[in-house]
């Protein structure tokens, strides 16, 4: 969700500084990579929830064929870190990985990671290298690549890409121009929803469906500030903001109606968050920055949200902190991983949960040393590719990924080119 990235700036070019102090430093350290924490939790009594209505199966849209019109050239990038990129899941099980910052404070080209080989491989530069942007899988495999900055500090809009992986090559999509702010949802019929933020407050989102067979864009009349977005079972779109000055309540959008429905009795309001979709229709979301009525702060709490009882549930969760990741499980578990404590003592490191949303118990809990502004991507095996992010000053190698294993609590570290 590349809405974060601008928010953060100012951090991040602190970074390259602090870099040239560090760059010595670049490595990390696993602690008890192995462990396995008995966590003893209360199982709370679940929502009932109603028996939804039927909805019509949307009608998918045609798939043209492709015609190349950039072949990237491979380029050796061995060795080096990201953040501020995007991991997404091909229809092969296939991990494609664009952009984002190296610990040089260099843009990168794009990686391939073979989850059967458990190798990366180079398959070069896209038009734009940019990072903290948007990237969203095509119901014909294909992967739309919006938004985000080139590192020249004026986030100018930077023109969308459309990557094959038939036929490894980019092709620009010079109508779709962006800046940083970028969050962009794959709707049930193949459109894409996106939602574009201006870099100057209140930070309002302009949005757009785009059709990536015939190309139409059909602007949309509703202005939200610093959106993120994940598609529900019924078709509407989950929505939340990143402003951390008004903090607005979770809603649902629809994207034919463009009628925005709040969910009434949510507990906490956050910015930053990590959030996804279960497939009985009900939103878990963690971490991020918040609080409840009553002031006190819930970044380690988890809230369990029903948005057609317009009712919510928390549980406490130890994962704390912006950059932090979800990723859902096919048994319907859900892997957290984000700040073992508070950004006063990052000493903690980073913590990995596997926990269970329908008795909300914590299944396993292991923590590593710290690592933050990561992806999360679940391999088709089940267990998870952990790649990339920031360990304070320092950015994570793509050699020192990660695949954590749910079952067990095991990590199996990768080697990257």
């Amino acid at each position: 969700m590349g809405s974060r990235g601008f928010i953060r700036s100012l951090f991040f070019i602190s970074l390259l500084g602090l870099n040239a102090c560090n760059s010595a430093n670049d490595g990390w350290i696993i602690i008890s990579p192995h462990a396995e924490l008995s966590v003893s939790s209360t199982t709370p009594t679940p929502i009932p929830s109603p028996t939804p209505s039927p909805t019509p199966s949307p009608t998918p849209l045609a798939i043209p064929t492709a015609s190349p019109t950039h072949s990237p050239t491979p380029v050796s990038i061995s060795g080096l870190g990201r953040f501020g990129h995007t991991a997404t899941t091909l229809l092969d099980g296939k991990i494609l990985i664009v952009g984002g910052f190296n610990y040089l404070g260099q843009l990168l080209p794009s990686e391939i990671f073979d989850p059967v080989t458990r190798s990366f491989s180079n398959i070069g530069s896209p038009h734009k290298n940019r990072l903290q942007h948007a990237a969203s899988l095509l119901q014909d495999g294909r992967v739309l690549i919006s938004g985000g900055n080139q590192n020249d500090g004026i986030n100018a809009p930077l023109e969308s890409e459309i990557y094959d992986p038939s036929i490894n090559h980019f092709s620009e999509v010079p109508e779709l121009s962006f800046e940083t702010g970028v969050s962009s949802t794959t709707l049930q019929d193949g459109r894409i929803l996106l939602f574009n933020t201006s870099s100057n407050y209140p930070f309002e989102s302009t949005s757009e469906i785009y059709n990536p067979i015939s190309q139409q864009i059909t602007q949309l009349s509703q202005k939200l500030p610093l959106v993120f977005a994940n598609l529900l079972p019924n078709g509407s779109v989950f929505i939340q903001s990143w402003n951390p000055f008004s903090y607005p309540l979770p809603s649902t959008f629809n994207p034919e109606s463009q009628q925005i429905t709040s969910i009434a009795n949510v507990k906490c309001t956050r910015a930053d968050s990590a959030s996804t979709v279960l497939p009985n229709g009900k939103i878990l979301i963690t971490a991020g920055e918040g609080f409840l009525p009553s002031g006190d702060f819930c970044g380690a709490i988890a809230e369990l949200i029903d948005p057609s009882q317009n009712n919510s549930q928390l549980y406490d969760l130890p994962v704390y902190g912006e950059g932090s990741t979800l990723t859902l499980l096919s048994s319907g578990k859900v892997v957290a991983m984000g700040w073992s404590a508070g950004i006063s003592d990052m000493s903690q490191g980073t913590t990995i949960v596997v926990f269970d949303p329908e008795t909300g118990s914590i299944d396993r809990q292991i923590r590593i040393s710290w690592r933050y502004e990561h992806t999360a991507s679940l391999l088709p095996d089940g267990n998870i590719l952990i790649l990339g992010g920031l360990d304070g000053s320092t950015v994570i190698k793509t050699n020192q990924s990660l695949i954590f294993h749910p079952d067990t609590g095991a990590l199996e570290e990768i080697e990257g080119l």
